[in-house]
């Protein structure tokens, strides 16, 4: 008889560094354009010596569902959450950890074709480009402000800076990444908000009485999901403060404490679902949470009940997937109660969305005679994985300064960029920039003004009165010298190797954990009136330009304007050559 040897999977040897996909993409998830310019470069001879700084941003925030009339023109506008959660930071370090070009890609590379002008297919890309090419590695060097820290638009959330190739390289997959990260993270924060109240109790002192209580939240988007693995969205909801995720992969990969009970499926395996819920309690009975709602939701719950009291067990919860769950967690509650079973959670999984969360939660009466649901926590799918109000996040990378060629050996400001639009809004920020954000005397966030990195303003608290000037309206705000100030933009990378440390360590769990915990602090430094939800009015974030760099985005636009009207002139007297 063979013995069949069975390893001890727990004491395996622990992997090292990332273990997600997203390392494996490699360089090749970039547009064509990137690697066409990058040839043209190579090929002109200045690939290795044109250094530029870039800044990514955001355009707009996220609507949050709910509509307004505007007073003074009677149009119907969305009502905006007023921030954004920076994130997707995480993901953009595991894919540099793998960008290298490796033999699959420059294959596929040496095979594409293009037209020669008479009807000829030619290589596109030539042996020897390629061969340059595989000796690449990215030397950039970036700021970012942290994941889970508070950003605006026209705020740099990464600056990079080094050869002007390689931050068209890695532009559409970071944008990619970031933008749907950020979308979702500000999501699901609002959920998070939702699923709070206030825990008033009979009697008690003001400050017990205004202590938080919490719904407990689930993600569970895997199935919704547009993305392969859904990895966005669950880091989005860790990184949020939700407590676990249904997806496994997402619990190897960063660390999510992972929950999961049963389907209808397993119900409907079964005869009965008496015998479904006795067999499920014989195979744990120690995580006795049943799906009550297959075939009768309140029946389902009584089934539980019987089972748990058959075995002697402690039934842990219920959960509600369907039907009008404020009235089955009633109706669900007033049996686990009478039961015995007071502490019985009842899990609701049913489309929940930041309104259901805060009717089901956040806004029902705590007095229990009274109030309407008894729901205490959410199982969640539908709303982190796509943000439905507002799909798609206008995240853009742009270039803002042009520096000394990379064989001058410094790295000297040459000539700082604009880009010029017919909207308004996507006139870019010209040269080297920074971000301050003023901490007023209670510890909360009082603005932020955008500044040119050269100006100096001291460390820790202004040196100087600074006027901003609001990105939206145009109004000036004074902040007086000795006001409370932070710098967002913070080194994250120096030519091309991570320099802060759970990134320098490829540690993907402990990046996670470090940008839920930034996210927790920017949130709680929020005053109330940013945090309001639908149908309430949240109010607008103050965030503005200095005046010296409104002075330098005046300046650049009217050189490019004199330069578009001198060669109109030159046109004009037949003095082009």
């Amino acid at each position: 008889m063979t013995t069949v040897s069975i390893p001890d999977y727990e004491n395996l040897p622990a992997p090292q560094g990332y273990q997600s996909f997203v390392r494996e993409i490699g360089p090749l998830a970039c547009d064509r354009y990137a690697l066409t310019m990058t040839y043209a470069a190579w090929k002109l001879g200045f690939a290795d010596e044109k250094m530029t700084t870039s800044n990514v941003f955001c355009r707009s925030l996220v609507n949050n569902g709910d509509t307004y009339k505007d007073s003074s023109t009677d149009e119907v506008r969305s009502v905006k959450i007023p921030y954004l959660v920076n994130a997707g930071l995480g993901l953009v370090a595991e894919w540099y950890d793998g960008w290298q070009w490796k033999d699959r890609e420059l294959r596929y590379l040496a095979q594409q074709r293009i037209d020669d002008g008479t009807g000829k297919k030619i290589r596109l890309f030539p042996n020897e480009f390629l061969h340059w090419l595989s000796k690449q590695r990215l030397s950039l060097d970036i700021k970012a402000i942290p994941e889970g820290q508070l950003i605006f638009p026209q705020e740099p959330s990464m600056q990079l800076t080094g050869l002007w190739w390689q931050q068209m390289a890695v532009e559409a997959t970071t944008l990619g990444l970031i933008s749907s990260s950020t979308n979702l993270t500000t999501v699901a924060t609002q959920v998070k908000l939702a699923a709070q109240r206030e825990a008033h109790k009979a009697g008690a002192g003001l400050v017990e009485a205004s202590a938080k209580e919490f719904a407990s939240l689930a993600e569970m988007s895997l199935r919704r999901s547009p993305s392969v693995g859904a990895l966005q969205s669950a880091r989005a909801a860790a990184i949020a403060g939700w407590d676990n995720t249904s997806n496994d992969y997402a619990g190897m990969c960063y660390g999510i404490p992972v929950m999961g009970t049963f389907a209808h499926a397993w119900v409907m395996l079964h005869e009965t679902e008496e015998g479904a819920f006795e067999n499920w309690a014989k195979a744990y009975p120690n995580a006795t949470v049943f799906l009550a709602d297959t075939y009768n939701t309140v029946e389902g719950v009584k089934t539980a009940v019987r089972i748990c009291k058959k075995h002697g067990l402690d039934l842990k919860g219920i959960r509600l997937d369907s039907g009008n769950l404020a009235y089955f967690s009633r109706e669900a509650r007033a049996v686990l109660d009478e039961a015995g079973y007071p502490n019985a959670k009842i899990l609701a999984t049913d489309s929940i969305s930041v309104r259901n969360a805060a009717s089901l939660f956040g806004r029902v009466s705590t007095e229990v005679t009274d109030r309407e649901s008894f729901v205490t926590g959410f199982g969640i799918g539908s709303e982190v994985a796509v943000n439905r109000n507002n799909p798609l996040l206008d995240f853009v990378m742009k270039l803002a300064a042009h520096h000394a060629d990379r064989s001058t050996g410094n790295d000297a400001l040459v000539r700082e960029l604009i880009k010029l639009s017919e909207t308004e809004k996507k006139t870019t920020l010209p040269g080297l920039i920074d971000v301050v954000r003023y901490v007023d005397r209670n510890g909360r966030w009082a603005g932020d003004t955008i500044i040119p990195a050269d100006l100096d303003i001291g460390e820790g608290r202004l040196s100087r009165d600074l006027y901003s000037e609001h990105t939206q309206t145009g109004k000036i705000k004074p902040f007086p010298q000795g006001a409370p100030f932070v710098r967002l933009l913070q080194p994250w990378m120096a030519k091309g190797e991570m320099v802060q440390t759970p990134y320098a360590d490829r540690d993907a769990h402990a990046v996670l954990a470090t940008s839920r915990a930034t996210c927790a602090e920017a949130i709680s430094k929020l005053d109330k009136d940013h945090l309001h939800l639908p149908p309430d009015m949240p109010h607008d974030y103050g965030v503005g330009i200095s005046e010296e760099l409104a002075q330098k985005r005046k300046v650049a636009v009217g050189h490019i304007r004199a330069r578009q009207d001198l060669e109109r002139q030159r046109n004009r007297f037949d003095l082009v050559s």
